[in-house]
């Protein structure tokens, strides 16, 4: 029945993002594709969409940058679909967030730039435009670092710090504010062979690059 089909649906969702936060990426990844395959030819399009997401997040954890590009991608139209341009909704700035990290690993720096720019416009758009918010920090951290590749270090500071006053205001004690640091320490002392040097490290494990 359709009720038991979305209880079932749902329950592999939650143990997918559960397997996800483990660690355990294979176990997600078989997760999602049992929904996905469950809820094929239904109407639930917006369901489908969170988990086409969820999985491309899973292969960004799996280093499998193509596959989540195209994964994210079939997200975003499911979204455009379901919600037209509608620019403060979450699920698309998040959509946009990760396709934006994806093309700073595959070093396509200027679709990179493009994506984190609308991601970070539909944060604001969702939060407010005055907001701080972990979401909002998140992107303009990303946004510096496609910036620095794309050699407009004036941009990468004023983003960096950006994010920077974001996370102190928030929470000084958040775990993200230590590798931002590094980062933001080494754009502003001019060195930036160094901050390349540390951005490079971190694209080698994306689930936490900055």
């Amino acid at each position: 029945q359709p009720s038991m089909i979305t209880a079932y649906g749902r329950g592999l969702n939650h143990l997918g993002v559960h397997n996800n936060e483990s660690g355990k990426y294979k176990q997600a990844e078989a997760s999602y594709l049992k929904v996905l395959a469950l809820y094929e030819g239904s109407d639930h399009k917006d369901r489908i969409a969170s988990i086409t997401h969820n999985l491309a997040g899973n292969y960004i954890c799996m280093k499998e940058t193509l596959k989540a590009i195209e994964y994210e991608e079939q997200a975003l139209a499911m979204h455009i679909e379901l919600y037209g341009d509608d620019n403060s909704n979450l699920g698309k700035a998040r959509i946009m967030r990760n396709l934006g990290t994806c093309y700073i690993d595959l070093e396509q720096y200027e679709k990179s730039k493009a994506y984190l720019t609308c991601s970070l416009s539909s944060y604001k758009d969702f939060y407010g435009q005055d907001a701080n918010h972990v979401d909002i920090a998140i992107a303009l951290k990303k946004l510096s670092v496609a910036h620095l590749y794309l050699s407009e270090l004036e941009e990468a500071k004023e983003t960096c710090s950006q994010a920077m006053n974001m996370y102190l205001s928030i929470d000084p004690q958040h775990p993200g504010i230590s590798d931002l640091k590094t980062y933001h320490d080494a754009l502003f002392a001019d060195d930036t062979p160094s901050a390349h040097t540390y951005v490079l490290k971190r694209v080698q494990n994306l689930c936490t690059l900055l």
